[in-house]
């Protein structure tokens, strides 16, 4: 018999652990298929060189988590530290009283939105977007039961109902919604 660890069982608290676990397993696999494409290999800049030289086959798991501490840190920066910040200096200049919550909540949305704007402007996540769009035209066709052949593929929609990102943008407005109340 399998023992399960107790955070992995409470709830709210198994939530954080899953979401780490699947982020992990989310970057893994992301600099699996970069090394399969052979990208780190094509043109490694400085840092990738004494990385890999200091750490030898290690060299993923040190990016992995020093990517993921900048990612934690911007993420806190731009969705707490920012909005707050700015809702603190409007709040000086004009009384936002209950709205102050819903006007917090507002500038995450607009952060949230102008930053897959501005990435998707980056040639990479551009084409990253595009593979995107081709999965979820890829499952409408599986869905619907058609052969996949790209003229059943052209023909379906891009945007998918359940769509991670998609998800997380719904979740963000939700909770802008409900902590504005």
């Amino acid at each position: 018999k399998t023992v399960t660890a107790w955070y992995r069982k409470t709830p709210f608290v198994r939530g954080i652990f899953n979401f780490v676990a699947t982020l992990m397993d989310g970057y893994k696999c992301l600099m699996k298929s970069a090394e399969k494409s052979g990208y780190d290999e094509e043109n490694p800049d400085k840092l990738d060189l004494w990385i890999q030289k200091h750490f030898g086959e290690k060299a993923g798991t040190v990016i992995m988590f020093i990517a993921s501490v900048i990612g934690a840190a911007l993420a806190l920066l731009l969705f707490m530290v920012i909005p707050t910040f700015v809702v603190n200096w409007l709040n000086s200049l004009l009384p936002l009283g209950g709205l102050a919550t819903l006007v917090e909540g507002i500038i995450k949305v607009a952060i949230l939105v102008g930053y897959m704007v501005a990435v998707s402007k980056t040639p990479d996540i551009h084409r990253m977007f595009q593979y995107h769009g081709a999965e979820h035209k890829s499952i409408y066709c599986y869905e619907a039961g058609l052969p996949l052949t790209v003229e059943n593929v052209r023909k379906q929609g891009r945007l998918h109902p359940r769509c991670g990102t998609s998800f997380l943008l719904i979740v963000v407005i939700i909770s802008v919604l409900v902590n504005s109340f």
